[in-house]
């Protein structure tokens, strides 16, 4: 008790820094991985420059189109008071599809336990998945004219994979999907 009739208290008071918004990405086709380099933020607001936005604090993202996009992290700490922003990275996208890859449909991507693909194109009888190495690590079969084929991804990690099919005509469709756990 104080002297004078205030409350003295006794313990220990963490200051905190300002937020520091860094942060670091890495492409894998058209879709991008951001890492925030602080893990330790409250709340993050990630906007990709193309009209979409994230609070994850590692966000990925896929761009529809090939060009520069400048990319903003603002991030908050646990005191709730204080932002940090990050000036803006120009980001470029090169993916571009090809005709008969915008003929077929992959959803959901990014996917969790499994994925599916829909299109009209006569495919041949296996369709292969491969690692971001280039490396084959499965092959399943496809029913003759089955035109929409349920993947399941239980079997691979989280990451960035490419599925291959081929057309009846000999042409291959590559198509890239992104597995979140």
């Amino acid at each position: 008790q104080h002297p004078l009739g205030f409350a003295t208290w006794h313990g220990k008071t963490e200051v905190q820094d300002l937020p520091n918004a860094e942060f670091s990405f890495y492409q894998q086709f058209e879709t991008f991985s951001f890492f925030a380099e602080i893990a330790d933020f409250q709340h993050y607001f990630w906007d990709f420059g193309d009209g979409t936005t994230s609070s994850e604090p590692n966000p990925t993202h896929t761009y529809s189109q090939a060009s520069n996009y400048d990319v903003a992290l603002t991030v908050q700490n646990t005191c709730g008071e204080s932002y940090g922003y990050q000036p803006v990275r120009s980001v470029t996208s090169t993916y571009e599809p090809s005709v008969n890859e915008s003929k077929v449909t992959l959803f959901p991507n990014p996917a969790d336990q499994a994925i599916f693909l829909r299109t009209q194109l006569r495919l041949t009888n296996t369709a292969d998945i491969f690692d971001m190495l280039g490396r084959k690590i499965m092959s399943l079969p496809i029913v003759s004219n089955q035109q929409q084929l349920q993947i399941n991804t239980q079997q691979l990690n989280a990451g960035t994979w490419v599925i291959r099919l081929q057309t009846k005509s000999g042409e291959f469709v590559t198509c890239p999907f992104v597995l979140q756990r």
